[in-house]
C-alpha cells in the first residue's frame, strides 16, 4: 500500500504506510489511527495499525485473519472459525475468544447492545463504541452461509438465519472477507453467487444475493 500525493492544491494521503502486501478491511479509531489486515511471512496474516506516517506495528496474527473491527478500547479480529479481541493498549496481552463456530468466519460487525448502524458500530465515523458489545458474524460451512449473534453475556452464539450459497462450488468469497452490516432491525450479509475469477471487468449480471435477518 503506497501513499501518493494528490494533484497540486489537494490534500494528500496521510499516513503513508508503505510496503504492505494485500492490505484489506480498514477500520479507524477515534484517534484517527487506521487498523487493517495484511499478509505476513510464513503464510500468516496480521492485523496492523499505523504508528507513524510510514510505519506500522502488528496487533494480532493468524493464518486465517480476514477482518478487524474496533469497539470501545478493544480491537476485534476474525481468524478461522473464531473472533477474538484484546485491549488496544495491550497488543501482547493474551486474546479473549468472543465467538467460536463450526465454519469459517468471513465477516463480522461489533455494535452496542442497544443500537446498530453508525450509532452503534465501532469505528463508524471515527466514533468509539459504547455500552455492551454484540457481535454479528457471518460464517461459511460448505454451501451454507449462516448469520449469528453473540452478546457479551451469552453462553453461546445464537443462529439468526441461514441461506444456501448459489455458487456451484462455493469456496469462500474470492474478493476477501464478506462485510456484515447491521441496522436497528436487521443484519445484512451477502452470497457472491457464481463468480468467474477470470473476468477482469465485472458486470452487473450475476446470481449473487444479499440477505437480511432480524436481529
Amino acid at each position: 500500500m503506497r501513499g501518493k500525493p494528490l494533484t497540486a492544491g489537494a490534500s494528500q494521503f496521510d499516513p503513508n504506510v508503505f510496503d504492505q502486501t494485500e492490505p484489506r478491511w480498514v477500520e479507524v479509531d477515534g484517534d484517527a489511527v487506521p487498523y487493517w489486515v495484511a499478509d505476513a511471512s510464513g503464510g500468516q496474516r496480521e492485523v496492523r495499525r499505523a504508528v507513524s506516517a510510514s510505519a506500522a506495528e502488528p496487533v494480532a496474527s493468524g493464518a486465517g485473519v480476514v477482518a478487524v473491527e474496533l469497539f470501545g478500547e478493544r480491537v476485534y479480529w476474525a481468524d478461522g472459525a473464531a473472533v477474538r479481541s484484546r485491549p488496544k493498549a495491550s497488543p501482547t496481552e493474551a486474546p479473549r475468544e468472543e465467538f467460536a463456530g463450526a465454519g469459517a468466519v468471513e465477516g463480522f460487525a461489533v455494535v452496542a447492545a442497544g443500537g446498530g448502524g453508525a450509532g452503534g458500530a465501532a469505528g463508524a465515523g471515527g466514533a468509539a463504541g459504547t455500552g455492551e458489545p454484540v457481535l454479528y458474524v457471518r460464517t461459511a460451512e460448505g454451501r451454507h452461509l449462516k448469520a449469528w449473534r453473540k452478546g457479551a453475556g451469552d453462553a453461546a452464539p445464537l443462529l439468526l438465519g441461514e441461506v444456501e450459497a448459489r455458487a456451484a462450488a462455493y469456496a469462500g468469497n474470492p474478493f476477501g472477507a464478506a462485510y456484515v452490516a447491521v441496522d436497528d432491525r436487521y443484519v445484512y450479509f451477502a452470497d457472491v453467487g457464481t463468480v468467474d475469477v477470470t473476468q477482469v471487468v465485472p458486470t452487473s449480471e450475476g446470481d449473487g444475493t444479499v440477505s437480511r435477518v432480524a436481529r
